[in-house]
């Protein structure tokens, strides 16, 4: 169900109806995958889908399944160049739009060289006359008319890919994790975490928001969740909580920030006895939020602690303290590596963490060089994770081998922000970096070396990122100019987190 059900406000641009009765599930699924059958789609096709997160997304991806199809699920706040670079990827055969995103789906066919006669547009919304021309979601799922059921195409292979999750390489790139069926198999088994009533305010592109209602949908528990991202006014969970009373909250950590940040006197009035456990997504949980968070909740036991990634399987590891990742979960075999030589290290010895699970992703969409990069030639796959383990075999979490950040538990990767200022012929060198950040996890930050003589201002640096980029990469923790050049190592490489020095009353 979507909040606004409840009278939770939510964005004007929410779509699909509020709310979905589980008995509804299985018709409006088969109905979509015949319209779909019909569209072409096949086994091993793959649809891309452009949404919110709506109360249709998985009678979307049911239907594509019964295809035997692949869903492609993309972040719909994406502008055309990224989504036409995810297409030339996945060579969909259908997209799913809104109306609100129709133009971009449209711009990004273009830059593709692809028109909708080769791939067609199915759309979620109504009342805009220029939607006439495309095949409306809803109508066609609530036409009642008889359509033949789709064929079986080939036999059910756990191994096959389910479903197409999107991450940045290093260039900061789309690049498609071939997740398998059995993950969802996985994820329909009972879970001792997620019972009664849940609510979540995470994305249903990336995998962690994309399993929970499924998993709702298979053990036909109640299921809330916002149409649009909530951060702008996280009191809109917190409302949620007090009119329906769930035990469990899925969050970002980041909206989990914000809600910690709000006045007492905001929330004197909302009932938030009944949460029992927080499980805050993208970013390591410590010990100051569980604190906040059992203030915040008075009958919360605590925080679940979760590290996993997209490629993987089960979790790797959980926790209910923020004393440590936790221990191993099931099936899975870790190793705390020497980066260099590869070598197993002991105990309180800090390597990259690798992982054997006991399935993974099937690979990297067209990237094979990347997909041998991440397993290793011994199985153990790459986390790219900096980790250390204790002696009883408990697993910490130390830093990041990769430059990535995290601003509001976007992935954003600092050289395609550094190429665009790089590109101005008075920027002399240009480092983006994180800067901490108390509700955002980071800001993305930009430490520039300018030549002599140079006009260049602040705005004038944020306006060529923001002129190219997604807003989530935009400078929002600001540019520092730096005269005698930006610290390197001996390769030559920026020390990312000697930056943060020039940042004025920055705290770490």
């Amino acid at each position: 169900m979507a909040l606004a059900e409840a009278g939770i406000p939510t964005s004007d641009k929410s779509l699909g109806p509020k709310q979905i009765n589980l008995g509804d599930i299985d018709p409006l699924s088969r109905r979509f995958a015949s319209i779909l059958y019909q569209h072409g789609l096949r086994r091993g096709d793959y649809c891309q889908i452009v949404w919110p997160n709506t109360s249709l997304f998985q009678i979307a991806v049911l239907g594509i399944w019964l295809c035997e199809a692949i869903p492609s699920l993309c972040d719909y706040t994406f502008r055309a160049k990224g989504l036409a670079l995810q297409m030339q990827d996945a060579n969909p055969k259908v997209i799913l739009a809104t109306q609100y995103n129709l133009d971009t789906v449209e711009e990004s066919l273009k830059i593709w060289n692809k028109s909708t006669n080769e791939v067609p547009i199915i759309v979620l919304g109504k009342n805009d006359p220029k939607l006439d021309k495309y095949p409306n979601f809803e109508g066609m799922v609530n036409d009642k008319k008889m359509r033949p059921p789709v064929p079986r195409q080939g036999p059910f292979l756990r191994d096959n890919v389910a479903a197409l999750f999107w991450s940045s390489g290093t260039t900061g790139n789309p690049k498609g994790i071939q997740q398998t069926y059995n993950l969802f198999l996985h994820h329909m088994m009972p879970s001792k975490f997620i019972t009664g009533i849940v609510i979540q305010s995470t994305l249903f592109f990336h995998i962690g928001g994309f399993v929970t209602p499924l998993h709702s949908v298979f053990h036909h528990t109640d299921y809330f969740f916002n149409g649009e991202d909530i951060a702008p006014d996280c009191l809109n969970i917190l409302r949620a909580v007090d009119k329906f009373k769930p035990e469990f909250l899925v969050i970002g950590t980041h909206h989990c920030n914000q809600m910690i940040a709000l006045r007492p006197d905001v929330i004197a009035n909302l009932d938030l006895k009944s949460i029992k456990v927080v499980a805050p997504l993208g970013s390591t949980v410590h010990s100051e939020m569980i604190r906040d968070v059992k203030i915040l909740f008075p009958n919360c036991v605590g925080c679940l602690n979760l590290y996993n990634m997209s490629e993987l399987g089960p979790m790797v590891a959980f926790n209910m303290s923020p004393r440590a990742l936790g221990g191993i979960g099931t099936g899975n075999i870790v190793k705390i590596a020497d980066p260099d030589t590869g070598e197993a290290l002991g105990p309180h010895q800090v390597g990259e963490i690798q992982v054997k699970p006991i399935f993974h992703m099937k690979g990297y969409l067209n990237r094979p060089k990347e997909t041998a990069e991440f397993f290793g030639a011994d199985g153990f796959c790459r986390t790219g994770d900096n980790g250390h383990y204790d002696e009883e075999g408990y697993l910490y979490y130390d830093n990041r081998l990769k430059d990535l950040m995290k601003p509001d538990n976007k992935h954003v990767y600092p050289m395609q922000i550094e190429d665009v200022m790089q590109r101005h012929p008075e920027v002399l060198e240009a480092c983006a970096f994180g800067r901490p950040h108390p509700t955002a996890v980071e800001m993305v930050t930009a430490a520039v070396v300018l030549v002599s003589g140079s006009k260049l201002t602040e705005q004038d640096i944020k306006d060529m990122v923001a002129n190219e980029l997604e807003s989530y990469k935009h400078l929002h923790g600001g540019v520092v100019f730096v005269k005698d050049g930006l610290p390197k190592n001996e390769q030559g490489k920026f020390l990312r987190k000697e930056m943060i020095k020039f940042v004025p009353n920055a705290k770490v």
